[in-house]
């Protein structure tokens, strides 16, 4: 069995000291993967509770998420053998050719 572990992105993370010192740990733990999310939107006035339940209020550290290839490229540049992902990543946001280079880049 497999097992992978998601990586700080939102407030309440030094980002330049958590992402690398999770990743390297997570490694050593034996992790085999580590994990990034992108969220570029956070509701002012929710219409309807946290993941759709009524009255469940959004969490605040949500209001702020690190670019995810900004905290992969940290975790890659710390680590040697955990597989690296994205569990969402909104690639029309993105023009083509550059996240095509930054994913290769990322990739070696």
């Amino acid at each position: 069995m497999r097992f992978g572990l998601g990586l700080p992105q939102s407030s309440g993370f030094d980002l330049r000291f958590d992402v690398v010192r999770i990743a390297r740990g997570a490694e050593r733990a034996g992790y085999s993967s580590l994990w990034v999310y992108e969220r570029v939107l956070y509701p002012l006035e929710p219409a309807e509770g946290m993941n759709g339940v009524p009255g469940l209020p959004w969490i605040d550290h949500y209001r702020e998420c690190a670019d995810a290839l900004t905290v992969l490229t940290l975790a890659a540049a710390a680590t040697d053998t955990v597989r690296l992902g994205t569990s969402v990543l909104v690639a029309p946001l993105y023009r083509s050719l550059h996240l095509a280079r930054a994913l290769a880049t990322l990739d070696r």
